[in-house]
């Protein structure tokens, strides 16, 4: 229960400031989409759209997280290589380290 309690801690302490973080844990929604654009060099929106149940969050409601993460500079959009129409998305390298950083204190939270 301890590490329940850490847990509350550390998602108090990220969760109130302001930047990445108070972007990060906005909403349930904001969170999986950072872990998932995060987790690979870059997904596309309709691979973002996939992944996600509807259930858990709707395209519109994907592509507004998109567009706010995008204007504020926590995520970069492109066009695919292969195909021009498909738009692409990646975490920036500050992001990149702010998400290493959070898989850190997790695990010094939860394998301690």
């Amino acid at each position: 229960m301890e590490k329940l309690y850490k847990f509350f801690e550390d998602l108090t302490k990220t969760g109130t400031e302001y930047g990445f973080n108070k972007f990060y844990y906005q909403s349930r929604s904001h969170v999986m989409i950072v872990l998932l654009i995060a987790s690979k060099p870059t997904y596309s929106y309709e691979d973002i759209c996939r992944k996600i149940p509807t259930s858990l969050c709707g395209r519109t409601t994907i592509k507004s997280i998109l567009n706010q993460g995008v204007s504020q500079g926590y995520f970069l959009k492109g066009k695919d290589e292969y195909d021009k129409r498909k738009q692409i998305y990646k975490v920036n390298g500050e992001i990149e380290l702010e998400m290493k950083n959070w898989l850190k204190r997790m695990k010094n939270i939860f394998c301690s």
